[in-house]
């Protein structure tokens, strides 16, 4: 964040020194604004709770607008006062500068934020997870909540309500129907998602062959999910029809 705000403001500085170098500084101060934006985005998706986020985006791009029209004013009044390059180089101190007084507490955020690494690994080792961005990546890992189910245990039962997608992480799973087991499942398959998808009851068993531990996403994370990504909700809406119709197993694994 803070190799953003100074990648951004120093070149305008440049420019007011050599003019002729305005293109490929502008370049450079336009790829430290993505730089910013990314990063800012990022700490906020990480400090913000999922109820709260839309608002606080929509702030952010409030703010973004508003600033917007008041920065090119003020721009242009000072342009009149003190001339273009004089201009620019009060820009260019504006963003470095308050890097420099946010210092401590960018810091602190940076810290006191864990990133869930291993369900983010877990999640890339899934086929149908596989294809988001690293951003859209971790916000899914950090709603997964660990579930450890003893050898014998059932996760999932047949003919009742879907509301969770379970990740298997250890362990083996059996798939039944009907009383009758018709898959073996192990790590990196996942399960769960077409009663989640189809909106019908469970229509396989899902018991543990030996201690499990699992990740569980609840419905509405796993659909909000699908609705920001059309390539995963078509993947995983195909997957869904194929199994309820060629594999009564809720299981999303390939064969």
């Amino acid at each position: 964040m803070r190799a953003g705000l100074v990648t951004t403001g120093a070149p305008l500085a440049v420019i007011a020194a050599a003019p002729v170098t305005a293109v490929p500084m502008l370049a450079i101060s336009g790829a430290g604004m993505q730089l910013c934006d990314v990063s800012a985005r990022t700490m906020l998706q990480r400090v913000v709770p999922d109820d709260k986020l839309g608002r606080v985006f929509g702030v952010l791009e409030s703010l973004y607008v508003g600033l917007e029209g008041i920065g090119a004013f003020a721009a242009s009044l000072l342009v009149v006062w003190i001339g273009p390059r004089w201009s620019l180089l009060a820009a260019s101190l504006a963003l470095p500068v308050a890097g420099f007084l946010l210092r401590t507490r960018l810091a602190a955020l940076d810290v006191g934020v864990r990133v869930p690494a291993e369900e983010m690994a877990r999640l890339r080792a899934t086929d149908l997870f596989a294809p988001l961005p690293s951003q859209a990546l971790e916000r899914i890992a950090r709603d997964l909540v660990p579930l450890d189910v003893p050898a014998g245990g059932t996760v999932i039962r047949q003919g009742e309500p879907g509301s969770r997608f379970y990740v298997l992480v250890e362990g083996r799973a059996l798939v039944s129907r009907d009383g009758d087991m018709i898959a073996e499942r192990g790590p990196g398959d996942y399960f769960g998602e077409v009663a989640l998808l189809l909106d019908q009851p469970r229509n396989a068993t899902v018991t543990a062959a030996s201690d499990l531990r699992v990740f569980v996403l609840e419905r509405d994370e796993f659909l909000r999910v699908l609705t920001g990504h059309e390539g995963v909700d078509l993947k995983a809406r195909r997957g869904a029809a194929e199994q309820a119709v060629v594999d009564p197993a809720e299981d999303g694994a390939e064969e």
